[in-house]
C-alpha cells in the first residue's frame, strides 16, 4: 500500500477577485485543489462542475497543504480558459468516471 506524501486539509480559500465569473473547474485546474463546498448568500452549496464563482462566495477546498495558497495570491492566468471554452473542451473530451452511473465493469 502506498503511503501518503502530503497532508490534505479542507480550508477556506479567499480567492482573488478576478476569479469571479470563472467556473470552479478553472480554479481547480489552476491550483490542484478540489472545491469541497461553498457558502453563497449565507447558505451552503455543493458545487457542480458548471458552478461559476460569484462575488462574495466563500470557497472551501480540499488540498494538499500549501497548494491552496496559490489562488489566494493571484488572479487567474491568461492561460485559464473562459468558462465557455472550458465547457466545450470538457464536453468533447468526455470524462466517463466523473459522471455518476458511467463506471465500466471490468471483464
Amino acid at each position: 500500500m502506498a503511503r501518503p506524501t502530503g497532508t490534505v486539509a479542507v480550508v477556506e480559500l479567499v480567492v482573488h477577485e478576478d476569479w469571479v465569473g470563472h467556473r470552479i473547474t478553472d480554479l481547480e485546474d489552476a491550483t490542484g485543489a478540489r472545491v469541497a463546498f461553498m457558502i453563497r448568500f449565507g447558505s451552503g452549496l455543493l458545487p457542480e462542475p458548471k458552478t461559476v464563482i460569484q462575488a462574495g462566495d466563500q470557497v472551501y477546498v480540499a488540498a494538499i497543504a500549501g497548494r491552496a495558497a496559490e489562488a489566494k495570491r493571484s488572479p487567474p492566468s491568461h492561460q485559464v480558459r473562459t468558462s465557455n471554452e472550458s465547457r466545450d473542451l470538457r464536453s468533447r473530451r468526455g470524462r466517463p468516471f466523473d459522471r455518476p452511473g458511467t463506471h465500466r465493469k471490468r471483464s
